[in-house]
């Protein structure tokens, strides 16, 4: 207690504790655009910072549409570089890290023409899902997917243009089986954009009348007089 009664030392302790006090919190470097350039004679983006967390995912996107580009891990050190080859020349980027956003232009010459939308993905491919067998009477639903040159996947179910062979009818994709008198076999057909896709299904016999094919008698084989038998 002696120590605190020395009015010296209690305002040099007072002194330190306010002095630490007000050292500044270390802060994350912001997020810094240094190069974002187009490579004309391949098509494509690279872009390189620095100011993310460390390992933190760096996202390019598209400013104008919105759309992702490209994403990395950010170096150890908050660097971060990605390279894109998206088909088109943007004009303007958007580059996030965490809470962290920045917009830019090219630093180096931009394309002699940018574009504020990415091309029209092209129709690679059509598929028909839905169940392979179908109870007479009974409604299914099928799905047709259409698969695109920059790798998504749309339902197209709505869109597609709906044909079935055999005993079947179907709106929509929703496939409606006729009656049969033994099973049967259909073929589900979806059109879209220049693509069909196809599928086959089973009608199934659920409701026929059972045919007599046999008849036998049992019992026993002999019987004494008088008795009788089961």
């Amino acid at each position: 207690m002696r120590h605190w009664n020395n009015p010296h030392k209690w305002l040099t302790a007072l002194a330190v504790m306010v002095f630490l006090l007000a050292l500044p919190v270390a802060a994350q470097a912001a997020l810094y655009v240094e190069r974002l350039e187009w490579k004309a004679d391949d098509g494509k983006v690279v872009a390189q910072g620095r100011g993310a967390a460390r390992d933190q995912i760096v996202v390019l996107k598209d400013a104008d549409s919105g759309q992702t580009l490209a994403r990395k891990e950010a170096e150890d050190d908050g660097r971060w570089k990605l390279e894109v080859k998206p088909g088109y020349a943007p004009c303007r980027f958007l580059i996030v890290a965490g809470s962290q956003s920045v917009s830019s232009g090219y630093t180096n010459s931009p394309p002699s023409s940018c574009s504020i939308q990415p091309p029209a993905a092209k129709l690679t491919g059509l598929s028909v899902s839905g169940p392979s067998s179908v109870n007479e009477g009974a409604k299914a639903t099928y799905k047709a997917t259409a698969t695109y040159d920059n790798g998504t996947r749309s339902d197209v179910t709505a869109k597609a243009t709906w044909t079935v062979t055999g005993p079947a009818t179907i709106s929509g994709g929703v496939l409606t089986a006729k009656t049969v008198t033994s099973n049967q076999y259909a073929r589900v057909t979806a059109s879209f954009g220049g693509r069909t896709a196809s599928r086959s299904v089973t009608i199934v016999n659920v409701s026929a009348t059972p045919v007599l094919t046999g008849l036998s008698v049992m019992g026993p084989a002999s019987m004494n007089e008088g008795a009788m038998g089961s």
